[in-house]
């Protein structure tokens, strides 16, 4: 019996289509599954579930959104989402709703491709009582810059506590003005570091506040500013509309300080290669005294000492011959009467 002889050209083409069918079949990326993600909706103040909410959820990879859909929370404050599997691995998810004309977040984590992202997102019932608000520390660092500007640069630190279990928004519903910012005197350029934009100067007490609502717990604010002095010495001193305490200013070490009456003086601290003295307030507010004397002054500040110590002279000047003057004419007057 024969052999069959097998086609060269035919034996080519089979072992061409099964090199072509191993590339296609190593070539296919594999389909990324979905997302699952459950965010749950509930009331902080009413401790109780909130049915019927509109939630925002965003994805973001970096700084930027690449993901954002809306969802109603159902009977039970729960929503259900499925994000589409094109999201990058190392994307961030983050639940917000607005309530009652403040907006409230989750906390921001991983979106998770392995099991269900779970995000908590509490609101609250607003009010304008700020009985629950206090000062739990204020620390506030004073710099001179080594050009004599007749200047001091602050930075200042304030944890606000909200013990209840309410938003607080503001004592004034006809204002945007929340959280009260205590100011030493002659404060100016005032900037909201940790909020930007957030500071509104309130037209009727011309007191600064800020305009976030402050959330249940506590809430931080940082701010800088410059103080204004326009003689040699700088009294620091603050007026607080909230109950306070760890009240704290560093001053550099090399500022001579004239008074310190209602202050403690504590231990020195090393801060941007200069040595700090910090002082504790420990009396009330309206009863202390933290004198800050021999500041150096600027040309401007000088004329103006200057200018203001001449024309105390010459008024002094006017005063004392008009005195001469009109001795003289009693004088005279009374000399007249005798004749």
């Amino acid at each position: 019996m024969g052999r069959t002889r097998s086609n060269p050209y035919i034996n080519w083409l089979l072992l061409f289509f099964a090199f072509a069918l191993a590339s296609l079949i190593f070539s296919i990326t594999p389909i990324k599954a979905d997302s699952a993600v459950q965010v749950y909706v509930y009331n902080g103040t009413l401790d109780e579930k909130a049915a019927g909410i509109t939630v925002t959820v965003q994805i973001f990879l970096e700084d930027n959104e690449t993901y954002r859909v809306d969802a109603v929370s159902d009977t039970d404050g729960n929503i259900t989402l499925s994000i589409p599997g094109d999201q990058a691995s190392e994307s961030t998810i983050i639940a917000s709703v607005l309530y009652k004309e403040v907006r409230y977040f989750s906390e921001v984590i991983f979106l998770s491709s392995d099991e269900t992202t779970g995000l908590k997102l509490a609101m609250y019932e607003p009010t304008n009582n700020s009985d629950s608000i206090s000062i739990s520390s204020e620390s506030a660092i004073v710099f001179q810059q080594p050009t004599i500007d007749s200047l001091l640069h602050v930075v200042q630190i304030i944890t606000y506590e909200n013990s209840s279990r309410e938003t607080f928004v503001g004592s004034n519903p006809d204002t945007k003005s929340v959280l009260h910012i205590p100011l030493p005197p002659m404060a100016f350029d005032v900037q909201n570091v940790s909020e930007p934009g957030s500071l509104q100067l309130d037209p009727v007490t011309n007191q600064l506040y800020s305009t976030a609502p402050a959330l249940p717990g506590k809430n931080e604010i940082v701010v800088s500013y410059k103080c204004l002095y326009t003689g040699d010495t700088f009294i620091w001193s603050k007026s607080f509309k909230y109950p306070h305490q760890n009240i704290v200013v560093a001053l550099p070490s090399r500022f001579e300080i004239g008074s310190n009456m209602g202050w403690i003086s504590m231990p020195t601290q090393e801060i941007n290669e200069e040595s700090y003295t910090r002082y504790a307030l420990s009396g009330p507010p309206e009863e202390s005294n933290l004198s800050i004397i021999d500041l150096p002054l600027s040309k401007g500040a000088k004329s103006k000492s200057l200018h203001e110590s001449i024309r105390t002279i010459t008024t002094w000047s006017i005063i004392s011959i008009l005195l001469v003057f009109l001795l003289q004419m009693l004088l005279n007057n009374k000399y007249w009467k005798k004749s």
